[in-house]
């Protein structure tokens, strides 16, 4: 019997040009589609495709659905990762980590906001995830594996999303990305911020990050010439958006237009900021819960020098308790 599959994009049923014929497709041949980027298996009577860690490309050339999907990739309990899914799935589908989406970039206070995704983790889109244990699970079936094609990789409003704040852009690669002197993407060095998956300092810090600063866990880092992204990554970059264009719609712009590269800062510490509902667990106004990635100071009183909230707004001093960042280092008021 002939499966028929179908894709479903901005509210519009359409069946996907790219669709295999899984009763005449044996494993062989499935795999073939998939150049090793994904490993098709049936168990149990069902097919089951395991996304690998590919080494230098991820490539389906057909649109393939299958009845349940897993990663090969492992993460840290608590250590923030970039991540890039072939499918589109609810959060509520997935199980061992929150996926995050970026929400703003205060260059000012040297910070980066993200938000919960709460209604779909869309496919080739990039995202940072919070992995409560080493594996990540879905529990979505059927699961349509998407074709690396340009209509599924860009162009899309979901692919690489704005943050609210104009001029930045979280971007997701198939393919290993590296940016060196004189290389393909030598335009784009001291605009491209890498996510820090583990702690530096010294001179390893200096091989990765423009700048001899000690880089944490849960940083975006400033790379320089000779850093590259695995496939199904992301990285955050300037100037890719519009000035002031919103990542969601209705939503306002929260700073200022991008400023020029020299004034860009070597690191960005992260926020997660949750929109709160008005009557679960908040005040009538909805104010927002914020959740810091990387460690932070704690301390009683207020100290010199700069302020801003963890939406980048600047302040006098912290009159309530919270997460702000003091001269670009995270704070914890009690």
């Amino acid at each position: 019997m002939k499966r028929l599959f179908f894709s479903l994009f901005a509210g519009a049923l359409a069946v996907s040009a790219f669709a295999v014929d899984v009763d005449r497709s044996p494993l062989a041949e499935l795999n073939k589609l998939a150049e090793g980027s994904v490993k098709f298996d049936s168990v149990n009577g069902k097919l089951v495709a395991t996304i690998l860690e590919a080494q230098r490309t991820f490539n389906i050339s057909k649109d393939v659905v299958v009845d349940s999907v897993k990663l090969e990739r492992k993460f840290q309990e608590g250590v923030s990762a970039t991540v890039m899914l072939p499918f589109k799935i609810a959060p509520g589908k997935v199980s061992g980590a929150t996926f995050n989406r970026l929400a703003s970039v205060d260059v000012n206070s040297a910070s980066v906001g993200l938000y919960k995704e709460d209604q779909f983790v869309f496919s080739y889109a990039a995202y940072i995830v919070v992995p409560e244990g080493e594996t990540i699970s879905f529990k979505e079936s059927p699961v349509t594996l998407l074709a690396t094609v340009d209509t599924n990789t860009a162009g899309n409003v979901w692919n690489n999303p704005c943050a609210n704040s104009g001029g930045w852009r979280m971007m997701g690669t198939t393919t290993l990305k590296g940016w060196k002197d004189g290389g393909k993407y030598e335009a784009e060095i001291g605009k491209v911020y890498g996510f820090a998956g583990f702690a530096l300092s010294g001179a390893d810090a200096q091989n990765y990050v423009d700048g001899a600063g000690p880089v944490q866990v849960g940083q975006f880092i400033k790379v320089k010439s000779g850093v590259a992204v695995d496939p199904m990554r992301g990285y955050m970059m300037q100037g890719e958006c519009g000035q002031n264009k919103p990542a969601v719609p209705g939503s306002e712009p929260l700073f200022a237009p991008a400023v020029s590269v020299e004034d860009l800062p070597e690191t960005f510490s992260v926020y997660i900021v949750n929109p709160s509902v008005p009557g679960a667990g908040s005040d009538e106004k909805g104010d927002e819960d914020v959740t810091a990635i990387k460690t932070v100071k704690t301390t009683a009183a207020s100290k010199a020098g700069r302020w801003h909230d963890a939406a980048g707004r600047s302040l006098n001093k912290p009159k309530a308790h919270g997460v702000y960042v003091n001269d670009r280092t995270p704070v914890m008021v009690k």
